[in-house]
């Protein structure tokens, strides 16, 4: 999911997961300062162009964490509402979350998916035009902290940089995927270039399991 933020005086973009038909999550990030609207993008493939794939959902009815610090990045999380409903078929279709048996997994070591309309290199001076995913796998806190320090708490899931792979500028709100359940939604890289090895970290979907229930029509199992 593409999800454009329109401000006062110009747009941005930042990635989303479809999680019901209704309901889109997503950074709270993302939606922090001065934005007015939103245009949810279902069935996106190259977001600048017309698909024959897409869906167009307008938006104003989105929800930030209550406790999510612009500073520290915690509870990155927001859900944003869809007024129209989604449509499904072949291009679109909700990613399955977690379930709270998955709350106890710290997926360490497991292999993952990361994706998004993000800068593509160092070199890049925009969010690529198609959507790209990265192979990554899952790296423990502890040797993510030694990157982050106090910004790794036990609500984030980290992904390790080996071969240069993970997230940059404009991946925001995006997915990160194991074995078809979202467990993490892109949150912040670090203060080096995006090619520099150093994990990407993600908000963590099984701490968040309560809120996500709280604030969707999501069923949790």
């Amino acid at each position: 999911v593409a999800v454009n933020l329109i401000f006062d005086y110009f747009q941005s973009i930042c990635g989303g997961s479809l999680i019901t038909q209704r309901y889109v999550l997503t950074a709270a990030h993302c939606l922090y300062e001065g934005v007015i609207s939103l245009e949810v993008l279902l069935g996106k493939h190259n977001i600048r162009q017309n698909e024959t794939t897409q869906q167009r959902i307008p938006t104003s009815n989105f929800t930030m964490h209550e406790e999510f610090n612009n500073d520290t990045l915690e509870n990155d999380l927001a859900m944003v509402y869809l007024p129209t409903p989604a449509i499904l078929n072949q291009y679109v279709r909700p990613i399955a979350l977690p379930s709270r048996a998955d709350a106890s997994n710290s997926f360490v070591g497991y292999e993952a998916i990361a994706s998004g309309w993000g800068y593509d290199s160092d070199n890049a001076t925009a969010v690529s035009n198609v959507l790209r995913y990265v192979n990554v796998s899952i790296i423990a806190n502890d040797v993510c902290n030694i990157t982050f320090a106090e910004y790794i708490t036990d609500s984030v899931i980290c992904s390790g940089g080996t071969g240069k792979k993970g997230l940059c500028y404009g991946d925001s709100g995006g997915p990160l995927v194991v074995n078809g359940k979202l467990v993490g939604v892109s949150s912040f890289i670090g203060y080096n270039t995006c090619e520099a090895g150093d994990p990407s970290v993600f908000t963590r979907v099984t701490s968040f399991l309560d809120w996500i229930a709280a604030h969707s029509d999501a069923v949790i199992s």
